[in-house]
């Protein structure tokens, strides 16, 4: 299934009716192809909780597996799915008293972000793998200290603003610029704070 397009996929999900062993397999290729973006969306949005964002993906999943045959648009596959994850990360963190360490207005504001890069995602290739090989990079560099890594991830792979990223990682705004500013730096040549 790895070499069809994620609609025909989803169609093949969504088919639990018919024939129900490929609608499985279909939905475990979906879970597959989506598990890290939507892993990394929680670690990241839940202050870097491994068991938050492991519970989060297993609510995810299991809500695309009950609900995907109501899924009308196949093509609107990542928005739903994206939606879904907003949701159950918003339900989460007001179960837990800490909505207001992230208000969920942040959160929407990213949700219609990724909305928007799925729908636009016609001329996306180049872009998405010009993003890979910059996160990769971020990802590799043993220049980069933690919250300088954090901060850029944050920024270049989730697409999070600068106070979205304040607010996560519960620091001034400015001190976020001066993360990515040194980040972007240590890139280009492990240059530290504008030395030549």
């Amino acid at each position: 299934m790895e070499e069809l397009e994620e609609e025909e996929v989803v169609l093949k999900a969504q088919n639990m009716r018919g024939n129900q062993e490929e609608a499985i397999l279909a939905f475990n290729e979906l879970i597959r192809r989506n598990y890290e973006k939507i892993y990394k969306i929680a670690y990241l949005s839940l202050n870097f909780n491994k068991e938050d964002a492991e519970d989060i993906v297993q609510m995810v999943a299991t809500e695309v597996f009950c609900k995907i045959e109501d899924l009308r648009n196949p093509k609107a596959f990542k928005a739903w799915l994206y939606t879904i994850l907003y949701n159950k990360m918003a339900s989460l963190m007001k179960k837990r008293n800490k909505l207001n360490e992230v208000p969920l207005d942040v959160y929407m504001d990213s949700e219609a972000k990724y909305m928007k890069l799925v729908k636009d995602n016609v001329d996306e290739i180049s872009e998405v793998e010009f993003k890979i090989d910059f996160i990769r990079a971020i990802k590799e560099n043993k220049d980069l200290n933690k919250k300088e890594k954090a901060t850029m991830l944050l920024k270049y792979q989730e697409d999070f603003s600068t106070d979205m990223i304040s607010k996560i990682q519960k620091m001034n705004p400015n001190t976020v610029k001066t993360n990515l500013f040194r980040g972007r730096n240590k890139l280009k040549g492990g240059k530290r704070d504008g030395q030549d």
